[in-house]
């Protein structure tokens, strides 16, 4: 079994940390020279920011061998614009990324509700002011919290902000029960839900279905007073619904991870306001366990496929 890989995700190292009898491992550091390579390759393993149209078009030409796409990243999206060979099986990398990925969330959240970032500015000023600064705090103990989009990266969102008390509602498609949630709901009822959340969470992926999916009608069923967190990609939010919210205090404040373009412009009305925090798609950075779990993950889907086993974290483009 041939394997092709990119070299552009650093410490990713499959030829020495993956042991999988059968299969050799074939990196090139250029991507026209990747996809050529992975044209013959039975597997390949890539970021989907390496996944461009270009490449696509090579992998997919006639004759490929291809049975497997492993992305590395949480997001696929690029498999979805742009395709891939006929008869292969994509499969995302949600549970590599999803323990920083959550405590990333959960720290923006808590930074917005305990008002973090204004103690900040009162720090620079010299302000102490207790009495108009305790009146202006939140707590997650008792708080509808909603996270919209309950996979992987949801369930260890949730895992981390339960023992904060507050009231867990999942959003998805299936509104599968699980024991983290309170309550779990279809995103057809996400409507009438909207105006009783403290703070959402969203996890969406993009997608054609996904797109500006928290639009201005959206933002407005949400009351004055709640907060809006994204780690999951930035089409999914309409950016100019949301700077007029956060402009006309519609909204309590926002964290935003992603963007709808990145880099964030230095022109974005987003940067100036008090009530934002902004990070620059750091999300799922700083932990060496998503190396460990990467190697892991496409160890046991390069042995799943030798063997005709099932895939891990298997991803269906037409119903994305």
């Amino acid at each position: 079994m041939k394997v092709s890989y990119h070299a552009s995700f650093p410490g990713f190292e499959p030829a020495i940390h993956c042991r999988v009898d059968g299969a050799s491992f074939h990196t090139a550091k250029i991507s026209s020279d990747l996809a050529d390579l992975s044209h013959g390759s039975d597997a390949l393993l890539i970021l989907a920011t390496d996944y461009t149209a270009e490449f696509a078009e090579i992998i997919r030409r006639p004759g490929s061998r291809l049975k497997l796409v492993q992305f590395l990243s949480a997001g696929f999206e690029s498999a979805q614009l742009y395709g891939v060979p006929a008869g292969a099986s994509v499969c995302n990398a949600s549970d590599v990324w999803a323990p920083v990925v959550a405590e990333h969330a959960a720290a923006l959240t808590l930074a917005l509700v305990r008002r973090i970032p204004d103690l900040e500015r009162r720090r620079q000023t010299r302000s102490w002011d207790r009495a108009a600064f305790n009146a202006s705090l939140t707590s997650l103990d008792g708080a509808n919290v909603a996270i919209l989009g309950y996979g992987m990266i949801g369930q260890e969102i949730a895992k981390r902000l339960k023992p904060f008390g507050p009231r867990l509602i999942g959003i998805s498609r299936s509104a599968k029960p699980a024991a983290l949630l309170d309550e779990a709901i279809s995103l057809d009822d996400l409507n009438d839900l909207l105006p009783h959340i403290d703070v959402l969470i969203s996890v969406l992926p993009a997608s054609a279905s996904t797109r500006h999916f928290v639009d201005a009608p959206f933002l407005e069923r949400m009351k004055p007073s709640a907060y809006f967190v994204n780690v999951g990609r930035g089409a999914t939010v309409d950016e100019t619904a949301l700077v007029d919210a956060l402009r006309d205090h519609r909204l309590g404040g926002a964290a935003l991870d992603v963007f709808e373009q990145e880099p964030l412009p230095e022109t974005s009305p987003l940067w100036a306001f008090e009530n934002a925090i902004l990070s620059p798609h750091a999300a799922g950075y700083g932990s060496p366990g998503i190396i460990t779990r990467a190697h892991a993950l496409c160890e046991d889907n390069l042995t799943a496929l030798r063997d005709g086993q099932v895939l891990r974290s298997q991803v269906d483009l037409s119903g994305a």
